[in-house]
């Protein structure tokens, strides 16, 4: 009985702890060094019609815009967008007080080069930055192992989807939604939210033509905004 009394003691306890990180916005210094595993994101920038769904083509259908030349000037440059990201979440881990493990660390160590990760990028419908695997939804044990032998305290994974936003006939956004999670070194998730920014700024458009090259930077300002969000949301 009294073993019993124990274990349920243990179990509210770690719900406690939990709890205490959600509601009191734990420092990132508490869970430094950090880890970046996974950044992806759609390949395309389509319109949003409020089908979130909608946001990554097909694997089959993008591999054929490819073999038919038809990559745009938005899909060529996902990657960039996400190194771009990888590049703020850097600054930002930096400017909380904490470290993050160098990239070359992560990628070179066996246990995340061993790890299957999600669909061959060839086939995927997601980009990666890159060297890094597409792994969002990596399990405990895999993030317990890459983090034990990088001596890492916490793991984190973002995953974006990038969209234009039609406003009027003349005008149109950027809108950014991130995924987040962040796992502590003993696989347990401390973070998991979603953040959706659109852009404040606005550029011209006309039917549906518009300046690509502008639309590129409002991306990349729009997610600034969302990893702004996210690291003043999650931690204190």
């Amino acid at each position: 009985m009294k073993k019993k009394r124990l274990v349920v003691s243990l179990l509210l306890l770690c719900v406690s702890v939990a709890a205490c990180w959600a509601a009191k916005k734990q420092p990132l210094s508490s869970a430094s060094p950090v880890a970046v595993l996974s950044v992806t994101g759609n390949k395309a920038v389509p319109w949003f019609d409020g089908n979130e769904k909608s946001a990554s083509e097909g694997a089959l259908t993008g591999k054929i815009n490819e073999k038919m030349n038809k990559l745009s000037t938005e899909r060529a440059t996902a990657v960039s967008r996400l190194d771009y990201a990888l590049e703020g979440v850097r600054f930002r881990v930096e400017e909380k007080g904490a470290q993050m493990v160098e990239k070359e660390r992560v990628l070179g160590s066996s246990s995340y080069k061993n790890n299957p990760g999600g669909t061959p990028k060839y086939l995927s419908a997601k980009a990666v930055a890159t060297g890094y695997k597409s792994v969002f939804d990596m399990g405990r044990k895999n993030v317990r192992a890459v983090l034990s032998e990088l001596g890492a305290q916490s793991a984190m994974f973002l995953d974006f989807e990038f969209w234009k936003v039609r406003k009027n006939s003349k005008e149109l956004a950027a809108l950014v939604i991130l995924r987040a999670r962040v796992v502590n070194a003993d696989g347990k998730e401390i973070v998991s939210k979603r953040y959706s920014v659109e852009s404040e700024s606005r550029i011209l458009l006309s039917g549906n033509s518009y300046n690509t090259e502008q639309l590129l930077s409002l991306l990349e300002f729009t997610v600034d905004d969302a990893l702004d969000k996210f690291f003043d949301s999650a931690f204190g």
